[in-house]
């Protein structure tokens, strides 16, 4: 008599819970929504991931003075993809600016963007802008929409000449494409519209470099 009660309460207790076996499951499972289905070679589910911010601001000085309308544009690359511009706007009067990366990601993903500050300081005299190249740190990224850390680039005085600086001939405004291309190796990308070959003060506008802060 204790036996059947036992197999009845066990019975009656197993059907409370899936199974384990191969059955659909539920939110989040195996074929349940948002979960995952088996695709080749491994599980396939939502790709989209999570959303990631990365925020740039800092100030742009020309000897004692703040500049302003200086171009500067926040993008990154991919290999085998066009080159991606974030954002892009113009110091204000003080030479003030702010800018955001924004792109969906998984957990421990990072955004490594470069910023790119296209300038006249110290070089009026000379046709073109001045264009420099520097590639942020990752850990800065923000893990969703708000903004907790920012890289703040402090105040830079653009009469330093940076290893690797360019010189723009041509280039693209704000509702343009500042950056066209995609990747290619030992080519980081093209800028602007249709440069000519132009070295001034050590500087080259072939190819591209950057450097990392």
């Amino acid at each position: 008599m204790k036996l059947i009660v036992f197999f009845a309460l066990f019975s009656l207790a197993a059907a409370q819970f899936g199974g384990y076996g191969r059955g659909r499951g539920g939110p989040g499972g195996q074929g349940g929504p948002g979960g995952f289905e088996r695709g080749p070679g491994g599980f396939e589910g939502n790709t989209q991931g999570n959303e990631l911010t990365y925020e740039a601001k800092g100030r742009l000085i020309c000897g004692l003075t703040g500049v302003d309308k200086v171009r500067v544009v926040l993008w990154d690359r991919f290999r085998g993809r066009e080159n991606i511009v974030y954002d892009e706007t113009y110091t204000d009067v003080v030479g003030n600016f702010r800018l955001r990366a924004t792109r969906n990601g998984f957990d421990g993903n990072l955004i490594q963007p470069f910023l790119t500050i296209y300038h006249d300081c110290d070089d009026a005299a000379t046709p073109g802008l001045r264009k420099m190249t520097v590639q942020l740190p990752p850990q800065y990224t923000n893990q969703g929409s708000l903004v907790l850390k920012s890289f703040d680039v402090g105040t830079w005085n653009l009469e330093t000449s940076f290893a690797g600086e360019e010189l723009e001939i041509q280039g693209g405004g704000l509702g343009g494409r500042p950056i066209g291309g995609a990747f290619q190796e030992g080519n980081r990308g093209q800028f602007g519209g249709n440069r000519e070959i132009y070295a001034h003060g050590g500087r080259t506008d072939f190819g591209e470099s950057s450097i990392t802060v």
